[in-house]
């Protein structure tokens, strides 16, 4: 089974004919559901082999020869095909030109099992995709640079395609397959010495540049001191000063020789013998099986029991069988085979695997099994919170029909949780079956013993560690200097008029000298023929003290060049010949005084650049549309976010885009090229409501077709400039790699012209294998070492026009940050996949302590996801109001995290699409309107990203939940500081469109006067402003005051531009400011705004209605009662977190006054789920807080297990049915979520996906007979099932009693849900109605009457002591918590927990502490380690929050977190966090 039949596949080209001494020097890439290619024997006639091209059923195929350079003068392509078996029955073939322009065969070659040969001419090929159709020429094979070979249809089913003597005639080239393209394999040894020595020349280079951020950072700091000694002298001289261009801020460090000694070196000499002398280490025997074996089996999904495994001998040698039986039933089937651990090492309980190698025989004649997980040895380890803790580990070789010694390197893991190699208690192998093929074999498990990792793994891994404790002591070295400058940045705070100078310096004011035209000869003028070589041509710009520069660069001598610039209407502005020559990769730079192109302004021009030989022929000649931009990164500074005003001590980076600081705001948005092709004004709107920027692409695009719409349209992007990974498989592929990255990089070349691209990825997961590629197994170790051979070359070919990127998949762990990278890319779901929503800011906030660690920012790449009525995970809500708070929440935790430097929301067809409701309609409902989807996610009952255009959306609460948090205004209405409003025309509706922000505590201020009267220093410096500038689009119509700051709209412009920016003289507050072409654009911008304003007064309405809730549960239902019911049913709802107890204490809830504690001033509902008797305690204090006002919501095994229950609210419960049956509900059931029935499920379903689940209790249904309770949900009997008794005092909660057993039944949905065949948790199939059982359960608990006040909103911050923690030094920190105008708020409760994060991976967390004030709204914490000297008395002081440091040595981190969370009667709650980086 194909687990993603998506997935592109790649294959190396393998040996055949000379066995494993051989392989061919060339690569085929396979694509699409193309499987491998490889030599066999014979080729065509009589040749000594072909290439044999395998693929597997699916939507596509293709197979690309490698790319080369043009080759001028051939007329025909020639080849041979056949097929090896039925299919495939035709093939095509499409040539790839230098243009991106791609060309299919008009016809498809019909295949025989008999090679055909074949001649193609070019006007056998039609233009398939990739140019514009009306304007491209004919295709010459003088333009082609590869060829593709295609199976003309994969959906038929799989097959093989044999092609040989692929040759353009005359001139090639030629691709014969034989023994002339054949190579032999190096040595093993050889490789990885010369990858090592690569990965020591990059460590090498990260080293200098921490050295040279380490000598900038010192300089920053010496410079900032003398300048603050200095206002205490003289202001206007320290004012002055800190204006100069040359101020450290301003420039950007450069690499230095590192002060340390060189990293480790290593003769070849050396390298072999470190080899040898640790070549032979014997193993430990484990276990041989000689004594009564402690094992045991157990199934997943849907495998049935299995018999006992039994101990046998064979030869003298004891060995255990597990007889392994799959059905043929379609559904994914896994036996595990257990051993415990006999003995560890010394004796103990534990077996230490750290750094080795497990070895065991094994004997497994399985017919077929998985793809992707066909045979794994899981380790299990034993966890201090009695978590599931393991390492799935692969073997080298795979088993077979004899006894094979299996290696499985622990250091290698396939995947794993929580895994610690010192705790190991047990050993499982896991076999997993292909769904509907029947099989049954003997899995036979001989000794197993504890090896040594081989050698060269050795002493790779000891190079390694060497280089990484060096990397550590450097970054350690960086972060102390830099927090020198954070305390000294912090310290400004009592010198504002300073701070708010020095705030203000980090953005360049845009400046225009007078720059002439320069008269050209001739040659410029005459030259109009087409392009030549265009990409010997580079080119970026740059700011230089505000002045914009365009900086060009060619990749070969000329000895003439010639450059003009013209307008859009043919006018020259700038031009420049350099008669003299120029040198390869010289920078020539040429002032330019034009408008900057950004993102909704898209200010073009006409760049011409010709280049001449020294015989006056035209070397190289190109014309380009082109907008200027800078796109830089910078530490500390401001934010558009404001995080400046209130995140302190803590390291921060901005985007800098054209001198003012951006957070960039986009979104990956499947269909984008598509939806602005076909209706773009619909699509410019769409992404102007939703205030997204642009968007984040992840395959390479090169078509000129595609820039240019995105360049003419104003969209940034995330632009993809990586190459595919998929053909490496080890060093010794990277020449080829380089050889084929030499092609895509000169055709990078034009298209790095462009502004739109503000970032450039070079990959996204690539260390997952789900993609395709195994760049872990590739380059153990050192996955980042392919990827920054892709950003060091865009460096050294000056395609690096904007900051560098790699995209990672949730951590560091895999790949850290590249030396060549300058923003770390992290797709992160915390509330998703994994976690829940009130950790998103402790998540975050230990992701970008790392890499403050590693010198860098990150960029949230991906994050949200589907809104699924049905499901149970890797969704964003199982409701419209779940999915939208879930993404308002995330941002929020997002912009207040600092090191966050901006976002890239996936997938924006999430926020536009319809609700999918499985849950209140029946598929035919659902579906009657249901957008395309995209086949991504595993075949159509799986696909999760729903295709539409701008011009289908039906706007949602999703919808207008990005309206407002993406938008300015959420930022003026979460901190300190009123609006003013300035506008001359269209005051008046303005100030009613964002009338809604009054309720949010902001009072409006309108000043009528004309903005072009005033400049930005005009405008209040003690508030937000937004300001409406004159109509008009000229240069005229942008009033010179602002001409610094803003770039006059581009002509023609129909949508509003709305810029937000730093408040250029209050670096505290933001300005917004409106231009428009015309009066119908100021309406525009006006509804835009007011649509977002309304959607935050809605945000805040809906969130100051939401209550907590808190559950008793029986421990082994904690997990998904807290992730279904209260996270997901409940998201948006309830306020979530620390809300589940295994026992209920007074302690908890009440104060020494008896007064409910903050925390729970807001409880609305307890629910009792534990199937067991409450202790006289837990029961007085449930009647208690019913006496509060908090309602009971009782499962059936909870009420049955507790006389004192039955005897409070009498009723009989009887067993009738399931929740199959027809169940109806009364109407204060069927809201707030969303619910029409409480019966109707399909256990067939169950059935289908987890048969053991069946018969589990929960999904058993009971009626209940109450005199005196009104029944909520009953049968077509009219047997109630639900019951609730009113409160029988006011101000009394009341008690409702569910006629199942609530967690059961949320394990049984959550299995289900997580059995998907097509997808594990996408399947629809799964689809199965239980849902309900937990919906109907949060409305219970939800006050009919839902309060209408609106609620203040707290602001939580917390503020270190220090953020690198020196070792010996206890973490402490300062928490705060204020109210929207920045006051402290009394009375507020705050709780904490803490977690160790070492080397990117989670220890376990602490319990929740409440915190004690010293003042009101004021809480000073010290963390204290268990492990450090005088614990106990460090615990003594305020408010101690304990640790476990572990008595591991860091290798990379270690990151010690607090996660907040604080309360305040009649506020809205907050979450924070902070993190530290340890040093000791």
């Amino acid at each position: 089974m194909r687990a993603w039949t998506w997935v592109w596949l790649v294959a190396m080209a393998a040996l055949t004919t000379r066995g494993d001494d051989s392989i061919w020097r060339y690569t085929v890439e396979c694509l699409g559901d193309a499987e491998k290619a490889q030599l066999i024997k014979p080729g065509a006639e009589g040749s000594a082999a072909a290439m044999a091209l395998s693929y597997n059923q699916g939507a596509w195929s293709r197979f690309n020869w490698p790319m080369f350079r043009p080759v001028k003068g051939n007329t025909v392509l020639r080849l041979q095909l056949r097929r090896e078996g039925v299919l495939p029955q035709a093939a095509f073939m499409r040539l790839l030109t230098r243009d991106g322009g791609e060309w299919s065969l008009k016809k498809a070659i019909a295949l025989t099992e008999n090679w055909l040969a074949v001649e193609l001419t070019p006007d056998d090929f039609q233009l398939y995709r990739g140019a514009d159709p009306e304007k491209v020429r004919a295709l010459s094979f003088d333009q082609v640079i590869q060829c593709h070979v295609l199976p003309a249809s994969s959906r038929d089913g799989a097959g093989v395609l044999v092609v040989d003597s692929l040759a353009f005639v005359p001139n090639g080239p030629v691709y014969n397959h034989d023994e002339d393209e054949w190579r032999r394999p190096p040595e093993a040894v050889a490789v990885e010495y010369a990858r090592l020595q690569d990965v020591r020349e990059r460590y090498q280079l990260e080293l200098a540049q921490l050295a040279g951020s380490r000598e900038h950072v010192l300089a920053w700091t010496q410079e900032l001191q003398a300048i603050r000694e200095l206002w205490a002298r003289d202001p206007a001289v320290a004012q002055a000063r800190l204006a100069t261009p040359t101020a450290p801020w301003k420039q950007r460090p450069s690499a230095v020789e590192p002060p340390a000694p060189p990293l480790p070196a290593m003769t070849d000499e050396a390298f072999r013998a470190r080899i040898a002398a640790l070549d032979g280490r014997p193993r430990t025997l484990v276990n041989d099986f000689r004594t009564a074996a402690r094992v045991s089996n157990h199934v997943l999904y849907q495998a049935p029991p299995q018999a006992a495994p039994e101990r046998l001998e064979e030869n003298g040698e004891f060995f255990v069988r597990q007889q392994v039986v799959f059905t043929g039933e379609n559904s994914p089937q896994t036996v595990f085979l257990g051993m415990d651990v006999p003995v560890g090492q010394d004796g103990g309980r534990y077996l230490d695997v750290s750094g080795r190698a497990i070895v065991m025989k094994i004997r497994c004649p399985a017919r077929v099994l998985h793809e992707q997980r066909p045979f794994l040895l899981r380790l299990c380890s034993e966890h201090p919170e009695g978590l599931e803790a393991f390492s799935d580990v692969r073997p080298e070789p795979m088993p077979g029909k004899d006894w094979t010694e299996c290696r499985f390197d622990v250091t290698m893991p396939f995947r794993g949780v929580r895994f610690d190699p010192r705790k190991v208690t047990r050993m499982e192998l896991r076999v997993e079956n292909v769904p509907g093929e029947a099989d049954t074999f003997a899995l036979d498990a001989g000794a197993i013993y504890l090896a040594y990792p081989p050698a060269l793994a050795s002493v790779r891994d000891e190079f390694l560690a060497a280089c990484q404790r060096q990397l550590l002591q450097a970054r350690m070295a960086l972060l102390a200097a830099r927090n020198e400058l954070l305390l000294l940045e912090d310290s400004l705070h009592s010198l504002p008029d300073l701070r708010d100078l020095y705030l203000r310096s980090f953005n360049q004011e845009l400046r225009t000298n007078a720059v002439d035209a320069v008269p050209l000869a001739d040659a410029l003028l005459s030259y109009d023929g087409p392009a030549v070589a265009p990409f010997t041509f580079r080119t970026r710009t740059e700011l230089v003290a505000g002045q914009p520069e365009l900086v060009l660069c060619l990749s070969a001598v000329a000895a003439r060049l010639c450059v003009e610039l013209r307008d859009a209407t043919g006018k020259v502005l700038v031009a420049r010949d350099w008669r003299g020559g120029v040198d390869a990769w010289q920078d020539l730079r040429l002032p330019v005084n034009v408008p900057l192109w950004s993102p909704g302004n898209p200010q073009l021009f006409q760049l011409r650049m010709v280049a001449y030989a020294a015989d006056g022929e035209v070397l190289a000649a190109d014309r380009r549309e082109v907008g200027f931009r800078e796109s830089v990164l910078s530490a500390s500074g401001v934010t558009p976010v404001l995080r400046q005003g209130l995140v302190r001590r803590r390291p921060d980076w901005f985007f800098r885009y054209n001198g003012q600081a951006a957070f960039p705001r986009t979104a990956a948005f499947s269909w984008m090229e598509e939806s602005l092709t076909a209706c773009p004004a619909a699509t410019a709107s769409l992404l102007a409501d939703l205030w997204v920027e642009g968007g984040r692409f992840y395959g390479l695009k090169l078509s000129e077709s595609f820039w240019s719409l995105f360049e003419r349209g104003g969209y940034a992007q995330l632009a993809a400039f990586g190459p595919s990974y998929k053909s490496l498989k080890s060093w010794d592929d990277m020449r080829l790699f380089g050889e084929q990255l030499s092609f895509t990089v000169e055709r990078m070349a034009p298209p790095s012209s462009h502004a739109s691209p503000f970032v450039l990825q070079v990959g996204n997961e690539v260390e997952l294998d789900s993609w395709g590629a195994s760049i872990n197994a590739a380059f153990p170790g050192t996955s980042f070492q392919p990827l920054d051979y892709v950003a060091d070359a865009l460096r050294r070919e000056r395609l690096d026009s904007s900051p560098i990127m790699y995209v990672r998949a949730g951590h560091f762990n895999t790949v850290a940050p590249l030396p060549h990278e300058d923003v770390c890319g992290i797709n992160q779901y915390t509330g998703r996949y994994s976690g829940r929503l009130d950790e998103v800011h402790r998540d975050l906030a230990e992701l970008a302590a790392e890499a403050a660690l590693f010198n860098r920012p990150v960029m949230i790449t991906e994050w949200n996801g589907p809104k699924y009525s049905w499901a149970t995970g890797g969704i964003g809500g199982v409701t419209t109001r779940g999915a939208a708070y879930y993404l308002e929440r995330y941002w929020r935790g997002l912009v207040e995290t600092p090191g966050v430097a901006g976002s890239a929301e996936f997938t924006l067809n999430w926020v536009i699409a319809p609700f999918e409701d499985l849950t209140n309609q029946s598929r035919e409902e659902a579906w009657l309107n249901r957008p395309r989807h995209a086949a991504f996610g595993g075949g159509h009952t799986a696909d999760h990203v729903p295709l539409l255009h701008a011009d289908k959306v039906v706007p949602d609460e999703c919808y207008r939940s990005m309206q407002a948090f993406h938008g300015p205004l959420y930022v003026m209405a979460k901190t300190p500081g009123d609006i003013h409003m300035v506008a001359a025309v269209g005051g008046g509706e303005l100030a009613t469109a964002l009338a809604p922000l009054r309720g949010l505590g902001k009072d409006l201020g309108v000043d009528a006067r004309n903005a072009a009267l005033l400049g930005p220093a005009e405008l209040p410096r003690d508030r937000h402003c937004v300001v409406v500038l004159p109509v008009g689009s000229g240069a005229a119509a942008l009033p010179p005051a602002w001409s610094g700051l803003l770039a006059p709209l581009a002509a023609g412009a129909a949508e509003p531009l709305i810029r937000s920016v730093v408040h250029p003289y209050a670096p505290d507050f933001l300005l917004c400011v409106v231009q428009v072409e015309d009066d119908d654009a100021l309406g525009r911008a006006v509804r835009r705004l007011g649509q977002s304003a309304a959607a935050l007064f809605d945000l805040r309405a809906k969130e100051s209605q939401m209550r907590r809730a808190v559950a008793l549960i029986d421990r082994n239902r904690e997990l998904v009662f807290q992730r279904y019911v209260l996270e997901q049913a409940g998201r948006g709802f309830f306020s979530t977190g620390d809300d589940t107890r295994t026992a209920l204490l007074a302690d908890d809830f009440y104060d020494d006054a008896g007064q409910l504690l903050p925390c729970w001033s807001a409880l609305a509902t307890l629910y009792l789920d534990a199937p067991r008797a409450l202790m006289a305690d837990e029961w007085s204090l449930v009647q208690r807080l019913q006496a509060d006002g908090v309602a009971l919501v009782i499962s059936s095994g909870c009420y049955q297990a507790n006389a004192a229950l039955q005897t409070a609210y009498p009723a009989e419960l009887a067993v009738a049915g399931d929740f199959s049956q027809p169940l109806s509900l009364h109407t204060s059931l069927q809201g707030p979520a969303p619910l029409r029935a409480l019966g109707g499920a399909d256990l067939a379903v169950v059935g289908r996906y987890a048969p053991a689940m069946l018969t589990d209790p929960g999904v058993g249904v009971q009626t209940i007979r109450a005199d005196g309770a009104t029944a909520l949900a009953w049968n077509e009997q009219q047997q109630a099932v639900i019951v609730r008794w009113p409160g029988a005092d006011a101000g009394r909660g009341s008690v409702v009693l569910l006629g199942y057993q609530l967690g059961n039944i949320a394990q049984v949905h959550w299995r289900v849900t997580h059995s998907g065949q097509t997808h594990g948790i996408y399947d629809r199939d799964t689809a199965c109605g239980l849902e309900r059982a937990s919906l109907a359960a949060v409305n219970a608990g939800l006050p009919e009457q839902r309060a209408s006040e609106l609620l203040p909103a707290l602001q939580l911050h917390a503020v270190p002591q220090s953020f690198l923690v020196a070792p010996g030094e206890a973490p402490q920190l300062l928490v705060t918590v204020r109210d929207g105008a920045g006051r402290p708020v009394p009375g507020a409760q705050v709780n904490a927990r803490v977690r160790v994060r070492l080397d990117g991976r989670n220890g376990a967390s602490s319990d929740y502490v409440r915190l004690r004030a010293d003042a009101d709204g004021n809480f000073a914490v010290t963390c204290v380690s268990e492990n450090a000297a005088g614990a106990a008395e460090a615990a003594a002081g305020v408010n101690p929050l304990r640790y476990s440091s572990g008595d591991r040595t860091a290798k990379v981190s270690r990151v010690l977190s607090v996660q907040l969370k604080a309360w305040a009667p009649g506020y809205i709650p907050a979450d924070g966090a902070c993190a530290f980086i340890l040093g000791e």
